[in-house]
């Protein structure tokens, strides 16, 4: 049979050339390559990071390790605005509950050094004071005001901070900060500047979430300090001399102008982001040491006629001559006003001249005109409350008048070391004028509900929890700070700290905090001691109440504030400190203490259960085996209260009020079986 005939193989025809991709599509996929390949890489490196454990997320609040039931600002925050920073700032440490309770009162203070309570801190920040005196307020509910602020932050940590404290479910938020514009970390005049642009110092903080720009960072960071070599004995700098970038800020300058703007948009946004959450927000007016800090650094403009350094012999002249002639001074001073409108200290020699003369009104606006134009910005200007009051309005936010109390609680209506220590930080009596200003602000907005009991501010100042110890540290740490630039010229340091010497118990434990070589709750407990063996039982609840702000969780502190108050046969106060205290923990020497004194009292059966668990927690406690039987015996349980008592003889067979209380129960006994 013949082949079948196939038909001869073509090969396959080739595909039709594809058409070249427009230009418009070569564009857009460059553009995607150039995007997302980065992108891809950035991702990739970010889980490599995280994965193995790189960075840390710095949150603004953490569990607090010893009771996670309580939240506590982080001791690692400040790294975000403080990166390769030695000694970064901390802050209060106020701890409040993981869980809200529907029925408490939480606040959140905001803030920079002044609202933390430098350089005494606890009981006399104002904060601290506001906290006392609403729990006293409202004595039927938790009261928690939380301070975030912490020295030398400005305006980008308070914006910063918003969403987190949000997350907190605030009642309101109290707002004293604006004096770290320059010099706070980011500020326009700071060493730790990131440039004049708000939006790209947010985006940063924003970033520096992240691992990759974490790893970045520490990179950059290591190379500066490596270009840097020794620092020359930076590190017995203080914080404000580290913190300085720009010495000469001069009014009306491009730097003024860019630390305004910082502080317009940040706390625009912040005072925004509140509004669109419902919460109130109640914002100080900003204070400094207005009579008694003369300007920092201050020179003429460079065009005033004679140069500055003759318009400077002219002004310590007219100065001079303030002591013998003061109209003449007068004169010469306000002619050199008018003639120069940028010099600081012409117009404070003027305003001094003006209070000595009894014209208080011009002489306090020619103090703030001098502050105004002191070059060395750490105090903020007027400008700054006129914008507080202007971002307020538009935002909802109450303006507290912070710096008209304080004037008026000053002699002349100014500002001077009566409420400020130094620059402008307030003292213990600064502090106080603060916090009653927002207690009245926030009682005539009823925060909280009504204030059917409000304590009266005679009262509230009397009862202030400022310690002598943590005043002594206080001032240690002011003659630490005048020791240095800005309060003395660049390179000298006065031996203040090196002459100190402890002449009393109280300087010893205050220097061995200050030095470090104690720390706080061991000092605080040390000085309660020492109260209790010279007999000052008020300075002894002083310390125990102090003890219980800082750890409101602890039983402990709450006994103790109870045991001292038992001694002043203050027994109702003292019953409400150890039920407080057994609610938080449970513990034998608590709950004796709270059956003995409800026994005293004559409220047996409520004893009873207290006695119960005192023993339940602790056998062999004398005193709560003695008083439970005595309230069994009281209730004619005679059957459980002679055991008890013979258990108590027989570890300790010299109790004659023992052996004295089971005779007559047994003889009630046997009175009851011969009946």
């Amino acid at each position: 049979m013949p082949a079948l005939a196939t038909a001869p193989s073509r090969a396959p025809e080739p595909a039709p050339p594809r058409p070249p991709l427009s230009r418009s599509k070569r564009i857009a996929f460059t553009a995607g390559a150039v995007i997302l390949v980065p992108l891809l890489l950035f991702g990739l490196a970010e889980g490599a990071l995280r994965a193995v454990g790189y960075g840390e997320d710095l949150p603004l609040f953490e569990p607090y390790e010893r009771n996670p039931d309580y939240l506590v600002q982080s001791r690692t925050v400040a790294q975000r605005y403080f990166y390769g920073n030695a000694n970064a700032p901390t802050g209060l440490y106020d701890f409040f509950r993981a869980e809200r309770d529907t029925a408490s009162l939480r606040l959140f203070v905001m803030g920079e050094s002044s609202a933390a309570g430098f350089p005494f801190y606890y009981g006399a920040a104002f904060s601290r004071q506001l906290h006392q005196r609403l729990q006293q307020t409202f004595p039927d509910r938790t009261v928690e005001v939380v301070n975030t602020a912490m020295a030398a932050i400005s305006s980008y940590a308070l914006r910063d901070f918003v969403p987190e404290i949000l997350a907190q479910r605030p009642d309101a938020i109290l707002i004293y900060a604006g004096h770290n514009e320059f010099y706070g970390a980011l500020g326009v005049g700071s060493s730790e500047s990131l440039g004049r642009v708000p939006a790209f110092v947010n985006l940063y903080l924003t970033l520096q979430k992240l691992r990759v720009v974490q790893a970045l960072r520490a990179g950059i960071g290591r190379l500066v300090a490596a270009a840097a070599g020794a620092n020359g004995g930076a590190d017995r700098a203080t914080l404000m001399e580290r913190m300085v970038g720009e010495q000469r800020i001069p009014i009306g300058s491009e730097l003024e102008r860019a630390g305004e703007r910082q502080f317009r948009e940040n706390l625009g946004a912040v005072l925004a982001a509140f509004e669109r959450a419902g919460v109130p927000v109640f914002i100080g007016t900003l204070a400094s040491n207005e009579r008694d800090q003369p300007p920092f650094i201050s020179s003429p403009a460079r065009n005033t006629p004679g140069g500055e350094a003759a318009f400077s012999a002219r002004v310590r002249a007219a100065e001079a001559l303030a002591a013998t002639d003061p109209a003449a001074a007068r004169t010469a001073l306000e002619a050199l006003v008018r003639a120069d409108s940028v010099d600081a200290l012409s117009r404070y020699a003027l305003a001094r001249v003006l209070e000595r003369q009894g014209d208080a009104a011009r002489a306090r606006a020619m103090f703030l005109a001098a502050k105004d134009r002191d070059q060395l910005r750490f105090r903020a200007p007027e400008r700054f409350n006129a914008l507080i009051r202007t971002l307020a309005r538009a935002h909802g936010a109450t303006v507290v008048e912070t710096q008209a109390a304080l004037a008026a609680a000053s002699p002349g209506g100014i500002i001077g070391h009566e409420m400020m220590t130094e620059h402008l930080h307030p003292t213990p009596k600064g502090y106080f004028v603060i916090s009653d200003a927002f207690y009245r602000a926030l009682q005539a907005a009823r925060v909280g509900g009504d204030y059917r009991t409000p304590v009266a501010t005679a009262d509230a100042d009397a009862e202030r929890l400022l310690t002598p110890v943590d005043s002594l540290v206080g001032t240690y740490r002011l003659l630490q700070l005048r020791a240095a630039w800005p309060f003395q010229p660049v390179g000298v340091r006065l031996p203040y700290l090196d002459t100190l010497r402890a002449r009393a118990p109280l300087d010893s434990i205050a220097l061995a905090l200050f030095r470090g070589e104690t720390t706080w709750p061991d000092a605080n407990e040390a000085q309660r001691r020492h109260f209790v063996a010279v007999d000052d039982l008020r300075g002894a609840l002083r310390t125990a109440l102090v003890a219980i702000q800082e750890y409101p969780f602890s039983a402990g502190t709450y006994a103790a504030a109870g045991t001292i108050l038992m001694e002043q046969k203050r027994y109702d106060e003292a019953l409400a400190y150890f039920e407080e205290g057994t609610r938080r923990e449970p513990s034998a020497l608590a709950e004796s203490l709270l059956g003995s004194l409800l026994l005293a009292r004559s409220r047996t059966a409520e004893a009873i259960p207290h006695l119960e668990r005192a023993l339940s927690l602790d056998a062999k406690n004398p005193q709560a085996l003695f008083n439970l039987a005595g309230a069994y015996a009281l209730g004619g349980r005679f059957d459980e209260a002679a055991p008890l008592l013979r258990r108590l003889l027989a570890a300790d067979p010299a109790r004659a009020d023992a052996r004295s209380l089971l005779a007559q129960i047994e003889r009630a006994q046997a009175g009851r079986t011969g009946s």
